[in-house]
């Protein structure tokens, strides 16, 4: 039954099901993660404010032992076709990024059919350009490459 689900999304496909099976997936591999205290990198949970008002959860992944010279980052939106997907979702994308020396932004735009397009590609351009200009005032730990890059975005019209 749930191999057939992810075949291809038409106006057949039961998306509630399919919601409910990756939830359960990700609760099962929740179950078997060691214990926050034994990983190499933290995690923490916030909201970013979408152009709507509406507030998109987030979640940070960052070293605990960052490098002196700064860190690579990564600004990820979770996979699932704008319908299914959570944090969760790249969580093994992110922590592998986070326990090699890196920083992860895992932003969570909300789902369609619910909302409509183009909501979840505003709410993906949203996070991004959110971890742009809260980069300038929070202390990531980016490394001077990425700051600059960041500062570069923050200074042209493509975040307009």
């Amino acid at each position: 039954m749930i191999s057939g689900m992810f075949k291809t999304w038409d106006t057949d496909s039961d998306i509630q099901l399919s919601r409910l099976a990756v939830a359960m997936i990700y609760s099962i591999m929740k179950g078997n993660k060691p214990k926050a205290s034994s990983l190499p990198y933290k995690t923490r949970d916030f909201q970013v404010p979408a152009r709507d008002g509406s507030l998109l959860l987030a979640r940070i992944y960052t070293p605990k032992k960052p490098s002196q010279r700064g860190c690579p980052a990564m600004f990820v939106c979770h996979a699932g076709d704008y319908i299914i997907g959570e944090l969760e979702t790249e969580e093994w994308l992110c922590s592998t990024f986070a326990s090699l020396g890196g920083i992860a932004v895992d932003v969570i735009y909300r789902h369609s059919p619910e909302n409509v397009f183009p909501i979840p590609i505003y709410d993906s351009y949203d996070g991004l350009k959110w971890v742009c200009i809260a980069s300038s005032r929070a202390n990531f730990g980016m490394s001077q490459k990425v700051n600059n890059v960041l500062s570069w975005l923050r200074t042209t019209s493509i975040l307009e």
